[in-house]
């Protein structure tokens, strides 16, 4: 086996000798806003090392993390540096992660995220059973129901949440790193998000980017801090036999050094402004939007949407959501001055089934959270009147029908070929995203000022070479 395949996330072809060694490190820099870790210098950093933290509020009964995002919303963006000079960033981390998350399996969301997280995910029969769904794995106080208080921010006896680095870093999902034939030590940068009480008492619900606050809950109480001296790197050392990692050192401290294939995730942002009038009753007029995507040169392997309104409106997911629209929005890729599909793009369906190529998994949402085909009526103005979610059953006081609802809307195409492969498409101008949305006075805050967000998912070569480590197109 070439020595370079040790650093591949990936089977051996044959049996190989391996140590892995675990080091708990303490942050060099560790606030409210900002952790820094040095990572050793080494060995080979694992993929499968890790991060772990506590998160405090000012009381045990009122916090609770977006559902779908856990405590990834401490985060709002890393970095992974070596000396003075940036390898990858990654923005909207929460936002990502609460995306990559829909396609993992209900059990690991139970048995690892759930607990590891603190997310909750899974949907079950109400308990009116009349066909409707509710949140599951959660506690019954009368008709609301509260998340068990070990899945919650808490004030006493602090909870310890975990994140993995390649859920953090994309570079890592595939690629492990020999820091310990590094000329310069690497190190990892965590911009948190703040969520500070404002002091001002209100009935309004705390809601924030880190937590959400049970109906009623004053402002004064929201406060919710990452603990600055709980943040620990739980950094996997992997070691080979003497022969291999002598070898893998010549090869990256050489001028050829290692030429290796890695995962990179361009985060775009594209501002639309509110309509000036939102259709009422029984009126849809359509609004054309077109996004113009500048990756000229890349290697495009997928194309991820995220469409919400910029004001935080939804209580139970904050600002972690991707809202449908009533009537389907229509969707058309120009690439490389061609549309990709032979006419636009509109059926729910057909966008979940792009959605999971582009994953490369099916997507484990119900169905009703995707869209909202299954509840709007196909006329007029697209009312909707066939709930599928629980209109009695409230979680933390809020309602789950209109909270939960066509908030799982992400749209997603594949571009790498052969599908699922390697290689990307490589475009020679902008990508043109045409979109027709159609606001209406059915789904609350549908024609408000939008964010869309574009997750591009791009191939880089990754060089270890003269003791240094070079990201390019």
């Amino acid at each position: 086996m070439d020595s370079p395949q040790v650093l591949k996330r990936q089977k051996f072809p044959e049996p190989e000798q391996m140590k892995i060694r675990s080091e708990i490190i303490d942050p060099i820099i560790a606030n409210t806003s900002l952790v820094r870790f040095q990572v050793p210098k080494t060995g080979i950093l694992s993929t499968g090392s890790m991060l772990t933290f506590q998160v405090q509020v000012a009381d045990d009964v009122s916090a609770f993390f977006p559902l779908r995002t856990g405590c990834f919303g401490v985060f709002k963006k890393v970095e992974l540096t070596l000396g003075g000079k940036t390898i990858q960033v990654q923005d909207e981390t929460a936002l990502y992660n609460t995306m990559k998350r829909q396609f993992r399996r209900c059990e690991d969301k139970y048995g690892i995220d759930m607990v590891q997280k603190g997310t909750l995910d899974r949907m079950t029969n109400s308990f009116e059973d009349n066909g409707t769904l509710m949140m599951k794995d959660v506690e019954q106080n009368g008709n609301d129901f509260l998340i068990p208080r070990q899945y919650r921010p808490t004030n006493t006896n602090l909870n310890e949440w975990t994140v993995y680095l390649h859920e953090l870093f994309p570079v890592l999902s595939n690629l492990s790193l020999p820091v310990g034939n590094l000329n310069e030590n690497m190190f990892i940068n965590l911009h948190l998000n703040s969520q500070i009480a404002n002091g001002t008492a209100s009935t309004a619900p705390g809601q924030g980017l880190i937590s959400s606050f049970k109906s009623g809950t004053a402002n004064t109480a929201t406060s919710v801090i990452p603990v600055s001296t709980s943040w620990k790197l739980v950094a996997d050392m992997l070691y080979f036999k003497d022969e291999r990692m002598q070898d893998l050192s010549v090869k990256v401290a050489s001028d050829e050094g290692i030429n290796l294939i890695a995962d990179e995730v361009i985060t775009i942002k594209h501002q639309q402004p509110s309509l000036a009038a939102v259709p009422t009753g029984t009126s849809i007029v359509e609004h054309p939007v077109n996004i113009d995507v500048s990756l000229t040169g890349l290697s495009v392997k997928s194309l991820h949407l995220v469409d919400r309104p910029t004001v935080p409106v939804n209580t139970l997911l904050c600002k972690y959501y991707s809202q449908s629209y009533a009537k389907p929005e229509s969707i058309q890729y120009r690439i490389n001055d061609k549309s990709y599909y032979s006419k636009p793009l509109i059926n729910e369906q057909r966008k979940m089934q792009e959605l999971e190529e582009s994953m490369g998994a099916p997507l484990y949402v119900s169905n009703c959270e995707y869209s909202f085909n299954q509840i709007a009526t196909k006329s007029a103005g697209y009312a909707l009147d066939n709930m599928c979610v629980s209109t009695n059953n409230t979680l933390f006081g809020y309602q789950q029908n209109t909270n939960l609802p066509g908030c799982q809307h992400f749209v997603g195409i594949n571009l790498s070929t052969p599908k699922l492969g390697k290689t990307g498409l490589v475009p020679k101008k902008r990508i043109t995203i045409e979109r027709v949305t159609n606001p209406s006075g059915s789904v609350a805050n549908s024609g408000a000022a939008r964010e869309v967000t574009i997750f591009a998912n791009v191939e880089k070569t990754v060089s270890f070479r003269n003791g240094t480590v070079i990201m390019a197109n």
